[in-house]
């Protein structure tokens, strides 16, 4: 997507159950998504926003006091984004935990969310100078954590404690890495690579 791409896309009439002034906050948040997921957090200027949700910059400002607002109504965004699915129309726990493994390791899935990817690297990065940011990215993670320490408990009620901790672990690790693959352009092969390899590391969960 381009910029024009972009800013058409974010420009799009507010529903009528959005109020205005959500649906401004959300257009010039998503537009900074892009922006930053394409050019950098710290390289990303206010003109740059308002160039690509198509709107004047002093509109930016009305919405948005200062850059750090914009940025911790951005880290908002992504973490909604990257929200974990719950998959409540299939019939059992082993079904919801294979969807959530197709979810994750598929091309697809890092495709639609390339922007997003981009942002949440750049927080990471971010995270490593600012120690709020810091503090709310472990908070994110443990989240992450015990969304998928539930669905292998569910799957596999029958497995040692310590085990769901350990394939928890490895399945946020294996995403985060085949995302920094993907990124890289190395990420139709390796996507399917992780997936297999954290489909062997959850059946280590049958003769635990």
């Amino acid at each position: 997507m381009n910029r024009d791409e972009a800013a058409t896309s974010h420009s799009a009439a507010p529903t009528r159950l959005e109020p205005k002034s959500v649906y401004r906050r959300r257009q010039i948040i998503e537009a900074f998504a892009w922006c930053a997921g394409t050019k950098g957090l710290e390289q990303t200027t206010v003109a740059d926003i308002a160039e690509t949700a198509g709107i004047q910059r002093t509109l930016v400002y009305h919405y948005f006091s200062d850059r750090q607002a914009l940025i911790d109504s951005l880290i908002e965004h992504i973490f909604r984004e990257l929200e974990y699915p719950e998959f409540p129309d299939l019939d059992t726990p082993l079904e919801r935990l294979d969807a959530a493994l197709d979810f994750y390791f598929s091309n697809d899935y890092f495709e639609s969310h390339r922007h997003i990817i981009a942002c949440w690297r750049e927080i990471t990065l971010l995270a490593n100078r600012d120690d709020s940011m810091r503090s709310r990215l472990r908070e994110v993670y443990d989240e992450g954590f015990l969304w998928f320490e539930q669905l292998l408990m569910k799957a596999y009620p029958a497995a040692p404690r310590d085990s769901y901790v350990l394939v928890s672990y490895s399945f946020i690790a294996l995403m985060d890495q085949t995302h920094e693959l993907f990124m890289q352009g190395l990420g139709e092969e390796r996507t399917a690579h992780g997936r297999r390899a954290i489909a062997r590391i959850v059946e280590t969960l049958k003769t635990a």
